[in-house]
């Protein structure tokens, strides 16, 4: 694990300025979040059953996903609208938008 870190962090700082790199890099992780609750899904399926599973699970599970894709968009964004002249997106929390505009006023 240590090596598999240390190697992605290595490539990831060779192409941080490589916009379609970052961009990977944000879908991968979207993705692997929204697909946390499939082998569950898969073994429910095979069983024909759904015991063991609620369905807030399922639900928080959706919200959490759909939410995760703007939030990042607004993310890799905020800089361009910044740098445009307009404000950081209010619909991210102050801890994600202070690096945004931290950098930019550097």
């Amino acid at each position: 694990m240590l090596v598999f870190s240390v190697i992605g962090a290595a490539i990831t700082y060779l192409l941080i300025e490589f916009s379609p790199f970052v961009e990977l890099i944000g879908f991968l992780a979207v993705f692997t979040e929204a697909m946390l609750g499939a082998p569950q899904i898969a073994k429910n399926h095979h069983n024909k059953s759904t015991e063991g599973m609620r369905l807030g699970v399922g639900v928080q599970a959706q919200h959490r996903g759909g939410a995760a894709h703007p939030a990042r968009r607004l993310a890799v964004d905020a800089d361009r609208l910044i740098a445009a002249g307009a404000r950081a997106p209010r619909t991210l929390p102050r801890v994600q938008r202070t690096p945004y505009l931290y950098y930019r006023i550097q």
